[in-house]
């Protein structure tokens, strides 16, 4: 049986694959239309375009990746608060990541009106504890 804490987590590892695959037309869908993207390292992106943007030039590097460990996970009927650290690199062959860079990410999930659940807010920060 489907939880609202397995469905957030899926539609993470969704989006999660739509990256790491270079998958753009899915990885578009998987936001809210109100979306705010908040990189440590760039200005505040609002809207689905301007996000999706910004993700553009590891989508351009075939072998860019992201992997994601979760640290905490709220949920309530139509919003959900996952958090935890990041890490982004190039994938070698043999699996391991390299030109590494990593932090925390706070995501914000709001449920759509057809049961999704969407990214509405990606904060990102590089905390001493978290840095690569």
């Amino acid at each position: 049986m489907s939880t609202p804490d397995k469905e957030v987590r899926a539609a993470l590892a969704e989006w999660l694959e739509a990256f790491n695959t270079k998958d753009l037309d899915r990885f578009t869908t998987l936001y809210d239309p109100d979306v705010v993207y908040a990189n440590a390292h760039a200005p505040l992106r609002r809207g689905v375009t301007p996000v999706v943007e910004a993700f553009a030039p590891a989508f351009e590097n075939e072998s860019s990746r992201i992997e994601f460990t979760e640290e905490t996970l709220f949920v309530t009927a139509d919003m959900a608060l996952i958090s935890g650290s990041f890490r982004a690199g190039s994938a070698q062959p043999d699996g391991s990541l390299t030109d590494v860079n990593g932090g925390r990410v706070a995501l914000l999930y709001r449920r759509a009106a057809d049961g999704r659940w969407l990214m509405c807010f990606d904060m990102d920060n590089t905390p001493p504890d978290a840095a690569v």
